[in-house]
């Protein structure tokens, strides 16, 4: 779709209210796979990749602000007139900004590893301290390696491990 002058990749499954799925910072919108399937049994799900990522344009540079008005557009184009959002990580941040933009566009604000304020994202403060760990490896390399300090379930370090296997 056509999006603020840029292309992004967006992908719309079910029927029902509308859920806008946001994904976290290097990742795309297959991130949400296995929610997808459970939730557009209920609602319309509506993933994208943010600009720079995945299928979607990647601008020589763009703010938090860029992705905050991308959702807005976004919804817009849809006719959304109310919908849920649900961010993980990065994508907490631009589904709190949305929010705090347009808070009568939003039913439901679905949050997961969110941060609010301060000046270093967790993502980067962990990539920072585990810098020697992650020489020479590739972005999905690192976010294997990095998984051990992220997800402390063994189940879910398997799942997130067969996610990075299949994409």
């Amino acid at each position: 779709m056509r999006v603020n002058g840029i292309d992004l990749n967006v992908e719309i499954q079910g029927n029902g209210h509308p859920v806008v799925l946001i994904h976290g910072l290097k990742m795309d919108n297959t991130q949400w796979k296995y929610e997808i399937a459970r939730l557009n049994q209920y609602c319309k799900t509506v993933a994208l990749d943010c600009r720079g990522h995945g299928k979607s344009d990647k601008p020589d540079s763009y703010t938090l602000k860029d992705h905050i008005q991308d959702i807005i557009s976004l919804m817009d184009i849809l006719n959304f007139d109310v919908a849920n959002l649900y961010g993980v990580s990065m994508g907490s941040y631009i589904a709190q900004g949305v929010a705090i933009a347009q808070p009568d566009r939003i039913k439901k604000l679905i949050l997961t590893v969110p941060k609010s304020n301060g000046l270093t994202s967790s993502t980067q403060r962990l990539i920072s301290t585990h810098a020697g760990e992650l020489t020479g490896l590739t972005d999905r390399e690192a976010i294997k390696a990095l998984a051990k300090y992220m997800v402390y379930n063994p189940k879910v370090r398997a799942d997130l491990a067969d996610i990075l296997r299949t994409h």
